[in-house]
């Protein structure tokens, strides 16, 4: 026996304009938020990059350093490369310093840093080298 209630059968023709509209609020919501990622996202990699390119600077310097550690002027304690100077990276500045017999006697610290954005990032690299 089948019992038939009235009222309780949907009309399934379709959905109603407020479920329409709420559907796009979300779908609109949901793609913002995403939008706000995908900024993140994208300045998170432009600053890996130059974090990248910056710790290659330095190693590049300490190498240079390495090669010629016998010929460091005694003089030559710190270096200060100006903005530009670097052929390729014109944003990029470079700052070595040498510190004598640290931390023991017959050693040398080098650190090399290497800045951007006036400044306001950098990457520091050190180092021991025998002294002459």
């Amino acid at each position: 026996m089948i019992h038939l209630v009235r009222g309780s059968v949907r009309d399934n023709q379709g959905l109603t304009l407020l479920e329409v509209i709420i559907a796009m609020a979300l779908t609109t919501m949901a793609l913002l938020m995403l939008s706000g990622f995908t900024t993140i996202i994208v300045n998170g990699l432009a600053q890996g990059q130059l974090i990248t390119k910056a710790t290659l600077l330095a190693q590049e310097k300490l190498e240079e350093l390495q090669a010629r550690s016998t010929h460091i002027p005694l003089g030559m304690r710190t270096l200060k490369e100006s903005v530009g100077s670097i052929p390729q990276f014109p944003e990029f500045q470079r700052t070595v310093e040498i510190a004598t017999h640290t931390p023991v006697e017959g050693l040398q610290t080098v650190t090399v840093t290497v800045s951007w954005h006036k400044g306001a990032h950098s990457v520091t690299l050190t180092t021991l080298f025998p002294e002459d």
